[in-house]
C-alpha cells in the first residue's frame, strides 16, 4: 500500500469540524496514539528516508509500521506495511535483540473522520501543536496523481487550499525540535 498525505498547520479545530459535518463524512472517533520509533542497526534511517514505528493506539492496539522512502509527488507519498502486534513485550525485546535501537517518541490525540476514501485527522501532537491531516491509500505509484487530486479537493472543502502545507512527517518535525509557535 502506498500512503498518500499532507498536513496543514491550524490554531484550532472548530472551523474544521464545522465544514467536515457540513460534507459528506462520518465520524470514526478518537485515539491517543503513541508511537516508539526505532533505527535499523546497519543503516541509518534518517539517511535512508524509512521509518520503523510500533504504535499504541488506545482505538487498535499496538501495530509495528515500515515506511518506505518517499516517492516522488507534490505531498508525503510512501510504501505503508503494517501488522498488529499481539505480545508487544515481546517483540520489542526481539527488536533490541536483532539491534534496532529506540530513537524518538511521538504522542498525539487524533479524531477521525473519513470523507470517501480519504482518512482527515485532527492530530494535537505533544511538543508540536495541532494539525489538520489529510491522506489517501492507494495500491500502485500510479494512482498518486488521483490520490492527490482527491486530498487537494478536501483541503478545499475544509478551507485550507490557501493555508502552508507540510510533507514532514512528525518523527522528522520532533527530530528537528520544530515545535509549531
Amino acid at each position: 500500500m502506498i500512503e498518500v498525505e499532507i498536513k496543514v498547520p491550524v490554531d484550532d479545530f472548530a472551523s474544521i469540524r464545522e465544514a467536515l459535518k457540513k460534507t459528506y463524512t462520518s465520524f470514526v472517533g478518537y485515539s491517543r496514539d503513541d508511537d516508539m520509533y526505532f533505527n535499523h542497526p546497519c543503516r541509518d534511517f534518517k539517511n535512508t528516508d524509512e521509518a520503523l514505528r510500533i504504535r499504541n493506539s488506545s482505538s487498535e492496539g499496538y501495530v509495528v509500521t515500515y515506511k518506505g522512502p518517499r516517492l516522488q509527488g507534490s505531498m508525503k507519498s510512501r510504501t505503508e506495511l503494517n501488522m498488529k502486534i499481539e505480545d508487544f513485550n515481546n517483540f520489542l525485546q526481539i527488536l533490541k535483540q536483532v539491534g534496532f535501537e529506540f530513537s524518538a517518541h511521538v504522542v498525539k490525540v487524533r479524531e477521525k473522520w473519513t470523507i470517501g476514501v480519504a482518512s482527515v485527522n485532527l492530530d494535537t501532537v505533544e511538543g508540536l501543536g495541532k494539525f489538520v491531516e489529510v491522506e489517501v491509500n492507494v495500491e500502485t505509484v500510479d494512482n498518486v496523481i488521483d490520490a492527490e487530486g482527491i486530498i487537494n479537493g478536501i483541503l478545499r472543502t475544509l478551507g485550507l487550499e490557501d493555508k502552508p502545507t507540510i510533507r514532514e512527517s512528525y518523527l522528522e518535525l520532533i527530530m528537528k525540535g520544530g515545535a509549531k509557535s
